[in-house]
């Protein structure tokens, strides 16, 4: 019997009953182990008619649904297999911690796909989720009918030893509760912020949390409490919060605990506050008070939407942690992004070699500089970019990530080049595209520009002074031959 969900507990335990309450408890008991939902897509119906599935005796490739026990309930995943290989792998439906086991669902099964192999390292900081991906799929490869040893190489992201210099008014370490919102207050106050998190996400403990936030003294409850009744209860201010603790002996210490609760003091002073800047930015609360058979949250603390234990405080990181990197002047730096960049630079090389093997490089079809723009080190999708422009037989210059605006220039006027490409991952570096593309107009260069990014539109590529807007690597290539006169 596996452990206990806390999530299926707090809504078996919320309904009220006992009935109600150990169904909810059931929901989380079962094996331990991975279990089949599902054989290829085209016979769902007969296997699941079956209490036992019969494995073939040579491959057959399809869609198979598995699932495994994560670290709150079953993660369902879906795998398919063509000529030999997992050509897809996806996520159906879980209930793991928002803020932690969301990302293993996305980035242990796009890991799988591109590495073959469901050896892949775990996310840290999400491990047990990623084993349940990783087991659901293993089940999956011996229900088609394939080895799994011939899907187990081990996959390792060697270190990099790459120095990225960057200038800022405060670095801090560690992305987690107070790291975030320490950030995100010191952006908002025109400072420059640096971010560093050791793990492969942000957050640190923040998203374990049940999501309940004080709120005496907020403006929030004010609004809430419309006729004072709370405020005159014995939780509605500060001080009644601090003599309800004060009569908490249970809690105490009481060979060291003498009267004085500095820490919870400044704790709950600030609180009001804190509740009043998060609602204010977006932040969502589930709607105050008590409600029949609904709602019982009353106003001492309402929840981060959706509500308690429901992932409210995972999406709040999330949250946060996107909002840091919104700014201009703040960074926020996850090794697994470091990671990835190398990784797919050592894949795009070996690319290249197949390429120029089959006779793929010939006489040069035109002339490209590429750039991820000053201040972003995001360059997968830039490198993506080289690749297909490649293999399409241009010549390309790549002055790889975080460009100077002057180090483009140049080189567009010292190579003569007529085809620049640039690259933004991050709504902070925009301007620096901006700036780049405006400083090729001034130095009067003979040269089109194309953009591309997950943050642009074709609008604000046209407002920025971009001839053309590229929603991918092939339509990079589609330009580029149209440019150059190639039909």
């Amino acid at each position: 019997m596996a452990k206990i969900s806390r999530r299926n507990f707090m809504r078996g335990a919320a309904v009220g009953t006992m009935g109600a309450a150990a169904a909810g408890l059931l929901t989380a008991c079962g094996n331990s182990a991975s279990s089949t939902t599902g054989a290829p897509a085209s016979s769902a119906a007969s296997s699941a008619a079956s209490s036992a599935v019969t494995k073939p005796s040579s491959p057959v490739d399809g869609k198979y649904v598995t699932k495994a026990m994560g670290h709150e309930s079953w993660v369902h995943v879906a795998t398919t297999f063509f000529d030999g290989k997992i050509t897809a792998c996806e996520v159906l439906s879980h209930e793991e911690t928002i803020g932690i086991g969301n990302y293993a669902c996305s980035r242990i099964p796009a890991a799988i796909v591109e590495h073959q192999s469901v050896n892949v390292p775990n996310l840290r900081g999400s491990s047990i989720t990623s084993m349940a991906v990783k087991a659901a799929v293993k089940e999956a490869i011996e229900l088609a009918g394939y080895n799994v040893d011939d899907f187990s190489k081990e996959v390792t992201i060697a270190a990099s030893n790459e120095v990225i210099e960057e200038e800022a008014d405060v670095v801090i370490m560690g992305a987690g509760t107070s790291g975030l919102t320490c950030a995100c207050r010191l952006l908002e106050a025109g400072y420059s912020v640096i971010l560093v998190e050791k793990r492969d996400i942000p957050g640190g403990s923040m998203s374990m949390t049940y999501g309940g936030v004080a709120t005496a003294g907020s403006k929030l409850q004010y609004n809430y409490d419309v006729d004072g009744s709370f405020r005159s209860s014995a939780m509605g201010t500060l001080e009644g919060m601090m003599n309800f603790w004060q009569t908490m002996e249970k809690y105490h210490r009481t060979e060291f605990f003498n009267g004085e609760m500095p820490y919870m003091t400044k704790q709950y002073t600030v609180a009001g506050d804190l509740v009043d800047w998060m609602a204010g930015i977006g932040i969502g609360f589930n709607t105050m008070g008590n409600y029949e058979s609904a709602t019982q949250y009353g106003a001492s603390t309402p929840y981060l939407a959706p509500g308690c234990y429901e992932g409210g405080a995972g999406y709040a990181m999330m949250f946060m942690a996107q909002r840091v990197e919104k700014y201009e002047k703040g960074k926020l730096f996850l090794p697994q992004l470091l990671q990835a960049a190398s990784a797919a630079q050592a894949a795009f090389e070996e690319i290249k070699t197949a390429i120029a093997k089959r006779g793929g490089a010939g006489a040069s079809k035109g002339r490209i500089v590429l750039a991820t723009v000053k201040g972003d080190v995001h360059d997968i999708g830039k490198n993506i970019v080289r690749v297909i422009l490649e293999n399409y037989g241009f010549e390309v210059i790549d002055l790889g990530r975080d460009v100077p605006v002057e180090t483009v220039v140049d080189t567009v006027r010292e190579k003569d080049v007529h085809l620049v490409g640039l690259s933004a991952l991050m709504t902070t570096t925009l301007k620096s595209m901006e700036e780049t593309i405006a400083a090729l107009r001034a130095a009067k260069l003979d040269c089109k520009v194309m953009v591309g990014g997950a943050v642009l539109t074709p609008e604000y590529a046209e407002k920025i002074g971009a001839d053309w807007y590229a929603k991918d690597a092939k339509q990079s290539a589609d330009i580029a031959k149209k440019f150059f006169g190639e039909s």
